[in-house]
């Protein structure tokens, strides 16, 4: 039995799904809108997931994409509250529950030698640790500060380098009425500083680079899939590709890095002990190497579809070849 904890809307998941099913391997998706609860039977641990009831025995590999469990109980959902309480609901119990209930369905899975496509752990990574592991393993990084207030931030500017802001922990969006608010690279000028008011807590900012070439590097199993994307030749993605064009869109091919960057590349991964996930590199207009972020869940359902390396399918085979069965391919 193979688990997957993903979004039910994920592309990139349900086209891994489709190749399962092709291939006649069963499966469960695991989303956050199912509804989950533990049970052990004489001496033996079930999940059970909406009108699943699996026996943790039976589970031979897990594929940690992007969703994890819901523990929400419908009483609670139906209960007419404040926002202010669900608020303090959702902060102070949900995230930090959620969070101890994920790692010790992980721990279970360890425990048992269950194999897996990422561990829950590697959910979250943070960019600050990740730039040092990065320098460590040979890799350029962008210069980077904290600052804590607007004389800090002037100061950092007065060097002549525009300055791009970061989340120190994970990136976050804002959904309101249908509309989402994402937070993409964005970069400051001296004459921003006027629409500041103020800067409400340590905040971390990077160098700017001017890039020649912006790169995305899925990875899988020591395998690297790596993407050129010509985002720098638009002026609508020449800062950050996301902010995509879709009456023109970005120009995506395969690329090949010399070998001293991907050994690099793997030293990094390896250092990190991931399995699969995407990093965020450019080549900048002088011709050097900058590692900008790793991101296990990233999407690569564009650079799979682009450069033609069909990597949802290399994905379900992986997820067979590690329940140690034997397949032809």
């Amino acid at each position: 039995m193979i688990i997957i904890f993903s979004n039910c809307n994920d592309k990139s998941t349900n086209e891994v799904i489709h190749y399962l099913k092709l291939l006649n391997k069963e499966y469960i998706l695991v989303d956050d809108s199912i509804q989950f609860s533990f049970e052990k039977i004489d001496e033996k641990e079930f999940l059970k997931c909406g009108s699943n009831n699996i026996d943790l025995e039976n589970i031979t590999s897990v594929w940690y994409r992007r969703a994890s469990f819901n523990i929400v109980s419908q009483e609670f959902q139906s209960k007419n509250i404040n926002s202010i309480e669900r608020a303090y609901f959702y902060y102070n119990v949900y995230i930090n529950d959620r969070k101890k209930i994920n790692e010790y369905f992980s721990f279970l899975l360890k425990r048992k030698n269950v194999r897996m496509v990422n561990y829950y752990e590697d959910y979250s990574t943070y960019r600050i640790i990740n730039f040092e592991i990065a320098k460590d393993c040979g890799l350029l990084v962008p210069k980077y500060f904290f600052i804590n207030s607007i004389k800090e931030l002037n100061s950092k500017l007065n060097s002549g380098s525009f300055i791009v802001p970061k989340f120190i922990g994970d990136g976050l969006f804002y959904i309101n009425n249908n509309t989402r608010l994402d937070y993409h690279t964005t970069i400051i000028k001296k004459t921003d500083l006027r629409k500041l008011q103020s800067i409400n807590s340590t905040t971390l900012i990077q160098e700017y680079i001017e890039k020649y070439l912006e790169l995305r590097v899925f990875f899988l199993n020591q395998k690297l899939y790596p993407a050129a994307i010509f985002s720098q030749l638009d002026a609508t993605t020449k800062i950050d590709f996301r902010n995509y064009n879709i009456f023109k869109q970005n120009r995506v091919v395969p690329y090949k890095f010399p070998r001293n960057i991907e050994k690099a590349i793997f030293e990094f991964i390896n250092t990190l002990k991931l399995t699969c996930g995407s990093l965020d590199m450019i080549l900048s207009k002088d011709q050097k190497y900058y590692f900008l972020e790793v991101n296990p869940v990233g999407q690569f359902e564009f650079i799979s579809y682009k450069c033609n390396l069909n990597l949802e399918h290399e994905l379900a085979k992986s997820l067979i070849q590690i329940s140690n069965e034997k397949e032809v391919f």
